[in-house]
């Protein structure tokens, strides 16, 4: 487990065996792997809506799945991974959509799509989240850069969540989002861009 994602980490520098905020380790895993299927996600959906084809549930569920991985908002493990169950079958479903009209999602983004089996089996999830979390990224620069973003996302989609639930919805914002989480996941972006 690494967390520094608020202003009370343990020792000011990040929670790595518990969160000052009670979440376990379990759920940092499991609320990592939402933020890794909402990048495959952002990957496929932003294809396909060049061709004009979008789909409000993965946008909801992007920004569903940002919002309940922001600090102290969900330690509930059990509800976290049946999002995950959900988000893994909406980015197969939408991968498989992009196949059949000839687009290209591997790439640099092939490390996205970590085959279905891995992440409906639990402890094999547990595992993947540990190596995909906050310190995947080695180069510390890249990574606070990386983590920035990916906060100041979290913090969008809980106001974009909260506007659509009062039936205000503007599509610019979820590409906004999800061309960044695309973004912090291409290795050719350098330091600058991002």
């Amino acid at each position: 487990m690494f967390c520094y994602q608020c202003q009370e980490t343990a020792k000011n520098t990040g929670c790595t065996v518990r969160g000052v905020c009670g979440k376990i380790p379990v759920e940092a895993r499991v609320e990592d792997l939402l933020v890794y299927l909402s990048k495959g996600l952002s990957v496929c959906s932003s294809k396909l809506r060049h061709l004009g084809l979008k789909d409000t549930k993965v946008d909801y569920f992007i920004l569903n799945s940002l919002f309940a991985t922001i600090t102290n908002a969900n330690f509930d493990t059990k509800k976290l991974y049946s999002m995950v169950e959900n988000g893994v079958n909406l980015r197969d479903e939408l991968h498989a959509k992009c196949i059949e009209k000839n687009l290209e999602v591997e790439g640099f983004y092939e490390h996205l799509f970590e085959p279905k089996e891995v992440i409906l089996d639990f402890e094999k999830s547990l595992e993947f989240a540990e190596t995909n979390g906050v310190l995947r990224t080695s180069d510390v620069d890249r990574r606070s850069l990386v983590e920035t973003v990916t906060y100041g996302l979290k913090g969008m989609a809980a106001y974009l969540e909260h506007a659509a639930n009062l039936g205000y919805e503007n599509e610019e914002n979820i590409v906004f989002v999800e061309k960044a989480l695309c973004d912090i996941e291409n290795p050719n972006k350098t330091v600058e861009e991002l």
